[in-house]
C-alpha cells in the first residue's frame, strides 16, 4: 500500500464551506468552496458559505440549498472535509440531493477548493466515491447521455479520472434502496496550479434521494532534484554514522 493510499484513507471524514477567503481566530486563511449547482439545464446557482478551519491544513465545508425557501422541489446538503497539505491535497463529496418534485431532474453540481500553492512537477491522483438512492416508489439515479459519467475528478479544471461511466447508475423498485460504488483508477499528472474539485451529473426520480459520499486527492511526486537531495542527505548520514 502506498504512502498516498494511506493518507487517502485517513481523510475520509466530514467538512463545511465558503465562497471568499475567511480568516479565522488565528489569522489563518480559510480558502473558498466553490460550488455550483445547476438543475435542468437552468443557470447555475452558486451559494456563499463559511468554511471552518479544522487545523493541519484541514478544513469543514457543509450547508444546505433549497430550490425554493417555503415549497422547494429539490434540496442539495453539503457536509465534507477538504485538505490541504504541502505535498497532499484531497476533497471529500459528502452531499444528499432530495428531489421533491414530481417529475424527474436533472444536477451537475461542481464542487472546487483553491490551492494556495502549486503542486509540482507532477502528483499521483486517486480516489472513490459511492451512490445511495432511496425512496418509496421505485427509483433510479442515471447517467445523462453519451461521454458523461456520475463522478468526474478534476484538477485545474481539467477531468482526469471518472466513475460510472455512461449508461451507468442504479435503482430500485417498490420502497427501498440501492447502492453502487467504485474505485478511481490512480493516475499521473502534473503540474498542479488552481484547483482540485469533484463534478456530478446525473437525473434523480421524483420523491427520491441520493447520498453521494467519496473522496479525490492528489499526492505531490518529487522532482528528480528533490530526489538527488534526498540522496544526498543519506549519503551525509551514512557518512557520519561511519564517523
Amino acid at each position: 500500500m502506498s504512502l498516498f493510499d494511506d493518507r487517502l484513507k485517513g481523510l475520509c471524514a466530514g467538512l463545511v464551506v465558503t465562497a471568499g477567503v475567511t480568516t479565522t481566530a488565528s489569522g489563518f486563511l480559510v480558502p473558498d468552496l466553490e460550488l455550483s449547482v445547476q438543475v435542468n439545464g437552468d443557470a447555475p446557482i452558486l451559494p456563499a458559505h463559511g468554511g471552518t478551519d479544522l487545523g493541519g491544513g484541514a478544513f469543514n465545508y457543509s450547508g444546505e440549498l433549497k430550490e425554493d425557501p417555503l415549497f422547494p422541489d429539490w434540496i442539495v446538503t453539503w457536509d465534507f472535509n477538504a485538505n490541504l497539505a504541502e505535498s497532499f491535497a484531497s476533497i471529500g463529496s459528502g452531499l444528499t440531493i432530495d428531489n421533491l418534485s414530481n417529475e424527474t431532474l436533472e444536477f451537475v453540481i461542481l464542487l472546487t477548493v483553491p490551492l494556495d500553492h502549486a503542486y509540482s512537477p507532477q502528483v499521483q491522483y486517486g480516489g472513490s466515491a459511492g451512490f445511495t438512492i432511496v425512496g418509496t416508489g421505485g427509483g433510479e439515479i442515471a447517467t445523462l447521455g453519451m461521454g458523461q459519467s456520475l463522478w468526474e475528478a478534476q484538477l485545474d479544471g481539467v477531468e482526469v479520472g471518472s466513475l460510472f461511466d455512461h449508461p451507468g447508475g442504479t435503482g430500485f423498485t417498490g420502497s427501498g434502496s440501492s447502492s453502487t460504488s467504485g474505485n478511481l483508477t490512480p493516475g499521473v499528472f502534473g503540474p498542479v496550479l488552481d484547483s482540485i474539485g469533484i463534478q456530478l451529473n446525473f437525473s434523480l426520480t421524483p420523491d427520491d434521494s441520493v447520498t453521494v459520499t467519496g473522496i479525490f486527492g492528489m499526492s505531490e511526486i518529487p522532482g528528480p532534484s528533490t530526489m538527488a537531495l534526498l540522496g544526498l542527505g543519506a549519503v551525509i548520514g551514512r557518512r557520519r554514522r561511519r564517523g
